[in-house]
């Protein structure tokens, strides 16, 4: 993808898709500038963020990258977080990017009808756009599925998803996000952007705990 190369933005349920120009583009994070003029109804769907394709063309082939779309109230520029693209069979569902941030998990498969588990602190070793991967806590064992809430940073609104359970290792959870809400995908997806640039900039060391998970 090329500066000033002309790009289609297709909005999960839109019919017309949003003609840009590529700005920037920044590890997953790519910012377009629209032609024209949008719409008040997309528009407002951008505020508040939502699932889409980036469609262009690349060496003749026809791409279709799948992420998050966003913009301003009044900006003409359009930010879109790649989540995931076209992928060979062998590749993960989503990159994993080394995070460390606090977790509460609540265990959300209970046998026993309205017994609600309690809450319990854990961190994240890696997030993805797709899932994550916890340190182990005792009281989690056992469980499949979970309510997570994820604390980034000075921030008092935590990120929320269900997950399921799957793999177990000695010292992790391997959780599968089965649901988030929009706002969310977007949040998640900025900060796994700027993680993945803070990563390029300043080599970390390997997780320990990711070590002796694998």
């Amino acid at each position: 993808m090329e500066q000033a190369q002309l790009v289609a933005v297709e909005i999960d349920g839109e019919d017309c898709p949003i003609d840009c120009r590529v700005a920037t583009v920044l590890g997953s994070a790519v910012s377009l500038v629209c032609q024209g003029e949008l719409e008040p109804r997309m528009r407002a769907r951008l505020i508040g963020g939502a699932r889409a394709f980036l469609v262009f063309t690349h060496r003749g082939a026809v791409i279709g990258l799948r992420g998050v779309v966003a913009a301003a109230s009044k900006s003409p520029v359009i930010d879109f977080v790649v989540l995931d693209g076209i992928q060979a069979p062998e590749r993960r569902r989503g990159a994993r990017i080394i995070c460390t941030t606090r977790a509460r998990v609540s265990p959300t498969d209970s046998d026993s009808a309205g017994t609600e588990e309690p809450a319990v602190d854990t961190f994240t070793v890696n997030l993805s756009p797709t899932g994550a991967m916890l340190r182990r806590r005792p009281q989690l064992d056992g469980h499949q599925r979970f309510s997570i809430e994820f604390f980034f940073g000075a921030d008092p609104v935590p990120l929320r998803a269900d997950a399921v359970l799957v793999r177990l290792t000695r010292n992790a959870l391997v959780l599968e996000f089965e649901h988030m809400n929009e706002a969310d995908h977007v949040r998640l997806a900025e900060i796994l952007a700027e993680r993945r640039v803070s990563s390029q900039d300043t080599p970390r060391p390997a997780s320990r705990v990711a070590d002796n998970a694998a």
